[in-house]
């Protein structure tokens, strides 16, 4: 019986090994930059500072009585519409939203919200994107009040 020789079996030439390596590298290169790319959020611009800058600014009360929710803007930015959630035990529910631009020391109302828990109210401001130019809203969501119902 012939005993082999290990060292004489061949593997995968130097030069496939290396095109190999070059392209999972640029395969890994392409992925982290779109999924870092994809993590970013669109800068939205208001008075030419951003969007969130604007948001701390954002001051309102908002009231429910009857199937009726009202807000008052107290503060000193234009708030251009009211997202408006009904949260009973664990579940959020979007009830719809109002209507604006709500201007300081203005209000707007909604009816016809039945309720049956509390109301979450989160103020929307209008800005333009730093991309494209576009009008595009932002949720303050830092600025979402509860109200009972």
């Amino acid at each position: 019986m012939k005993m082999r020789n290990i060292f004489t079996k061949k593997g995968i030439s130097p030069v496939i090994a290396t095109v190999l390596l070059i392209v999972v590298a640029i395969g890994l290169f392409i992925a982290i930059f779109f999924w870092i790319r994809g993590m970013q959020q669109e800068a939205i611009l208001k008075f030419n500072s951003d969007i969130k800058q604007s948001c701390l600014n954002v001051n309102f009360d908002a009231t429910y009585q009857g199937g009726t929710i009202q807000i008052q803007n107290t503060g000193s930015i234009p708030i251009w519409k009211a997202d408006v959630y009904l949260r009973q035990g664990g579940s959020l529910t979007n009830k719809g939203f109002i209507a604006g631009p709500i201007m300081p020391g203005t209000s707007a109302s909604q009816t016809g919200i039945a309720c049956g828990g509390s109301l979450e109210i989160t103020p929307i401001l209008l800005g333009n994107s730093q991309k494209t130019g576009a009008e595009a809203e932002y949720k303050c969501q830092e600025k979402t009040k509860t109200i009972s119902c």
